[in-house]
């Protein structure tokens, strides 16, 4: 009885956060303490700055967009995009105080248009653009091309962008070119989990050649609760051979299969792609 009325708190908003019917209510305490993947949470503390420019695509339920809108104060902005409408309908309810947080009901890929979304068939909160679960539930969201959308919108600056999109990370990366190419000192921020790339055969190494192309470099790596520095790295092998021994930490210590990874521009670059 106890745990239901716990529960039902959690979901009510009291507790300044609503989380969906299925989080459990450890989960909801984590969250509201922002106790939940600490190590991107004080990275985001040490370099998002009041008056900056914060883009989440994929923002879920608001974990992260309402964290950053409270960095970056009412003289800065938060562009928020989750295409799943039920996500969506969390992340305007928990971002409705701060209207330095603009909340965008669409997925961001290499093209404009529509797309199917699939459906986890265990969680009622996740979802991704290829039948990771094995579900065959689709649901039809909108898609943006995000330089189209940053022109058309007169959205110039963007300082730190966190990608969580289960594996669609390409197609983000590739459709904001221009927005990397202008902002010299960008950030971004992507969630790598060995598991969404199932349909590469696992591999990190598209993922990275994009990073590379676009003239970025990955530096660190963000687990559960602790910052990984990622050493200068001449092939992709040896990028994802460092990734993978951060992996097996993670595991090992927090039982987490996923990091965040960070690219941004620095003086070491990947040299050589043929290993």
């Amino acid at each position: 009885m106890m745990r239901n009325m716990i529960r039902k708190i959690c979901q009510s908003g009291i507790l300044g956060f609503y989380y969906p019917s299925n989080f459990p209510i450890r989960l909801c305490l984590q969250w509201r303490m922002y106790r939940n993947e600490r190590a991107t949470i004080k990275y985001l503390r040490d370099f998002l700055k009041p008056g900056e420019v914060f883009v989440d695509i994929g923002a879920h339920i608001g974990y992260f967009a309402k964290f950053a809108g409270g960095l970056v104060d009412r003289s800065g902005s938060v562009f928020a995009f989750e295409p799943h409408p039920r996500n969506y309908k969390m992340l305007v309810r928990n971002c409705k105080h701060m209207p330095q947080i603009k909340s965008i009901n669409a997925a961001i890929s290499d093209s404009s248009g529509q797309a199917l979304l699939y459906e986890h068939s265990t969680s009622d909160t996740s979802h991704a653009f290829t039948d990771l679960s094995g579900s065959g539930k689709t649901i039809a969201v909108r898609k943006l091309h995000l330089d189209e959308w940053a022109n058309a919108n007169n959205v110039h600056q963007m300082d730190v962008v966190l990608i969580d999109v289960e594996g669609h990370e390409i197609s983000v990366l590739r459709g904001m070119r221009n927005i990397i190419e202008k902002n010299k000192k960008i950030i971004i921020i992507i969630e790598y989990c060995p598991s969404n790339y199932r349909h590469k055969d696992g591999k990190i190494h598209p993922l990275i050649l994009e990073i590379q192309k676009l003239q970025l470099c990955v530096t660190c790596a963000l687990g559960q609760s602790k910052e990984y520095v990622i050493s200068e790295y001449k092939s992709w092998i040896d990028l994802e051979n460092q990734l993978a021994e951060v992996l097996a930490e993670e595991f090992n210590k927090e039982r987490c299969d996923y990091v965040n990874i960070v690219a941004r521009r620095q003086s070491r670059m990947l040299r050589g792609t043929g290993r």
